[in-house]
């Protein structure tokens, strides 16, 4: 960085007071005190109930419905998805508060990765739960003062709203259902819907949160109301970082050398508006940190729980309850510097890889979406039929993806930042010019990029078609390759018997009862009625055995 770019940054950390620092620490030590908390009331318990909340899983319906390999190779790549996701999630608020604090990046990563791994290490799932609740408010007060502020500051939604208008930043209502458009209505509808959904119905951070419910019927209430505060995030972040355009226009922060990276523009930004405030810029800051604790601390406790389920216990599954508890807390301190590790590997590059990590959850994420939807929803899919799909699947988009970003394609223009509108030293060398912040392999997964028709005047290509399809889509992509690829392979695999198939483990498509009776007859395409007698889950043997579905039934109980 050039001497004028060290310059700012040190002054803007000088903004950075005591309160602030106050504010901060003290999120860190109030959530480990509730990790002590938690720790010391079940000190005595030798179970790993208390810790994961009966260690209960999505992965062993697979091995219910298909076959245990099914089972572990989605678990793995879900482990590894998972930690790949938490290394960003801890890196991104890292990066961001090194950009307005004496801190470095790599004492903000350890701080970090150490407070979330020691109260959940100590804690469990219930130290995890009550430390969300006091962070999701914090997270909340945090971007909404931010957000009331920085409107204010800019001048009210006029402002916002003609800035908007002169950046091309209003592409979000592109309605064109091109695939290969970066950030069309589509596109992001279809691609960010497709993966929110796989998280929500088999992601094991989300599974663990409703099956820590005490009814099957409060489990559905907490997945409808877990939307509400999705939305308010969404929309309010979305609103933050207009407000952010329309304060930093025609004066890049990056490109002014303000901060090194781009990710650190939003603390800037909240330093640099309550500057006149002591204790804003540490609650906002806070707020960030928030959601990374509550998403890492809840992300290594779901790990630990998949490593032990899924692979300890089948292969020594006379453990004592004193080893699964230290197994489980070893887990969760693995799994905790592992994360911390990568994170500090992150910090290595020099790119925007937000997109990219989300682009990894769609290789992933898409073909796992798909072999859940063919277990319950298509009883004719055998075992074969399903691993070759969802193999099929992710097969497809990671050549997909690795491809487009070897071969990138030109069907997504950058939008453009510049200076013209700042204040230089008259001996700064910054250059007015638009900016391009990602490398070579990052660069496809560009988020600001302005949505364009695709050139076909040198007609249609593998390159300018399949590889030029959105990140967002991946997900989609991959769910669609593994049901089509399942089916294409049973057609020479053999399909299963409807008659013999297991009605506890089939969801009808449709199943009203106020339709006539020769539909929902039809929906079940042969599968026979549930009986409603089967067994709990017992998952402290870590055993596959089946669910009672009966609304008022308590998922504590055990058989």
């Amino acid at each position: 960085m050039k001497r004028f770019g060290a310059k700012v940054m040190k002054s803007i950390k000088d903004n950075f007071r005591i309160l602030d620092f106050v504010i901060f620490g003290g999120i860190f030590v109030i959530s480990a005190f509730v990790g002590t908390v938690f720790g010391y009331r079940d000190r005595k318990s030798k179970s790993t109930d208390n810790y994961y909340f009966g260690g209960r899983k999505i992965s062993p319906y697979l091995e219910l419905r298909f076959h245990r390999r099914i089972r572990i190779v989605t678990s793995f790549l879900e482990i590894t998805n998972a930690i790949f996701y938490l290394g960003i999630t801890v890196y991104v608020p890292s990066l961001a508060l090194s950009a307005v604090t004496p801190l470095s990046l790599q004492t903000t990563i350890a701080i970090t990765s150490a407070t979330c791994t020691f109260y959940t290490a100590v804690g469990g799932m219930k130290a995890v739960i009550w430390t969300d609740v006091f962070q999701s408010v914090i997270m909340i007060v945090g971007m909404l003062a931010v957000l009331i502020k920085g409107i204010i500051v800019v001048g009210g939604f006029n402002e916002i709203i003609s800035a908007m208008e002169r950046g091309g930043r209003n592409n979000s209502l592109v309605f064109d259902p091109d695939p290969r458009i970066r950030g069309s209505f589509w596109t992001i509808v279809f691609g960010v819907g497709f993966i929110t959904c796989q998280r929500i119905v088999s992601n094991q951070i989300f599974i663990q949160r409703w099956l820590a419910c005490g009814t099957v019927k409060e489990a559905k209430m907490a997945v409808g109301l877990s939307g509400i505060p999705i939305v308010i995030f969404f929309l309010v972040s979305v609103g933050n970082g207009l407000v952010m355009y329309a304060h930093y226009e025609g004066c890049d922060p990056l490109m002014s050398e303000k901060i090194s990276k781009i990710d650190q523009t939003m603390p800037l930004f909240a330093v640099e508006i309550f500057y006149n405030i002591p204790g804003m810029a540490g609650l906002f800051v806070s707020a960030a940190f928030c959601g990374t604790l509550s998403t890492v601390s809840s992300g290594i406790n779901s790990l630990a729980a998949l490593a032990m389920m899924d692979f300890v216990l089948p292969l020594f599954p006379n453990l004592s309850a004193k080893r699964k508890i230290f197994f489980s807390k070893f887990f969760t301190l693995g799994f905790g510097l592992i994360v911390m590790l990568l994170s500090f590997a992150i910090s290595l590059t020099s790119s925007n890889i937000v997109q990219f990590g989300n682009s990894i959850a769609g290789f992933i994420g898409g073909p796992v979406l798909g072999v859940f939807t063919l277990g319950i929803f298509m009883p004719w899919i055998d075992h074969k039929g399903a691993m070759a799909g969802f193999l099929f699947g992710f097969a497809c988009t990671c050549w997909v993806g690795i491809s487009a970003i070897l071969n990138p394609s030109n069907n997504s223009a950058e939008l453009a930042l510049t200076t013209d509108n700042c204040t230089m030293p008259p001996n700064s060398t910054i250059e007015r010019t638009t900016l391009t912040t990602l490398n070579v392999v990052f660069a496809h997964f560009n988020v600001t990029a302005k949505p364009t028709a695709v050139d076909h005047s040198d007609g249609f290509t593998i390159h300018d078609t399949l590889y030029a399809i959105s990140p967002f889509m991946y997900g989609v992509l991959g769910f669609i390759t593994s049901i089509t690829g399942a089916h294409i392979i049973s057609i020479f695999t053999g399909f299963s018997s409807l008659s013999n198939a297991n009605a506890d483990l089939f969801v009808p498509f449709i199943d009203n009862k106020l339709l006539p009776e020769e539909v929902r007859k039809f929906f079940r395409f042969g599968v026979p009625v549930r009986s409603h007698t089967s067994e709990r889950i017992a998952p402290t043997d870590g055993t596959a055995k089946l669910a009672n579905d009966v609304e008022n039934t308590p998922l504590s109980e055990e058989t």
